[in-house]
């Protein structure tokens, strides 16, 4: 009982110091995007983000590229996220989302050894953590997530168990409206 009690206690505490914070904002994210076979790349996106509170919602629009190091395969892709916000305490949050990726994958078939290229549209799933301190008129943010995405790479190479998971490291400055 005295833990649920002091759990409250410590909700009620950081939804009162984030209530003080209710803002819209905008602007650029940069990261730095490794999965466990790829090369790693930079991201570059834009993000609207609301804050209520002690919970948010982000909406963001970005571009990636990535090779994969056992093989001729690249990636580029163009992830539309949605991610909900939960503060932790008053400059860390937790959070969860889902992501549609349009991606154009280039490869070298190993019969022809002819370059080929191909297009999915997949839905992705992504949770992490985060921090952002309220300057004023602008937001600086940086974020930890891993992404959950399934492209079919295996059946485009003779690539054994290809994954396309990968983490994503952000930070950006967003400008309140």
């Amino acid at each position: 009982m005295k833990k649920i009690a002091i759990a409250l206690f410590l909700i009620l505490v950081t939804v009162s110091v984030s209530a003080q914070n209710t803002s819209v904002s905008l602007g650029p994210i940069i990261g730095f995007a490794k999965g466990a076979d790829t090369e790693g790349s930079v991201t570059y996106s834009g993000a609207l983000r609301i804050n209520l509170g002690g919970f948010g919602v982000e909406g963001s629009i970005g571009y990636q590229s990535d090779s994969y190091t056992e093989s001729e395969l690249t990636t580029k892709s163009y992830p539309i996220m949605l991610t909900a916000q939960m503060n932790l305490i008053s400059v860390l949050y937790g959070q969860a989302g889902i992501a549609w990726y349009n991606t154009k994958i280039d490869f070298k078939d190993p019969l022809t050894n002819v370059t080929r290229n191909e297009s999915q549209n997949k839905v992705g799933y992504h949770a992490g953590v985060g921090a952002q301190l309220d300057m004023g008129s602008y937001i600086l943010t940086g974020d930890i997530k891993y992404i959950f995405l399934d492209l079919e790479l295996d059946s485009l190479l003779d690539i054994k168990d290809a994954k396309s998971n990968y983490s994503l490291m952000s930070v950006g400055i967003l400008l309140k409206l």
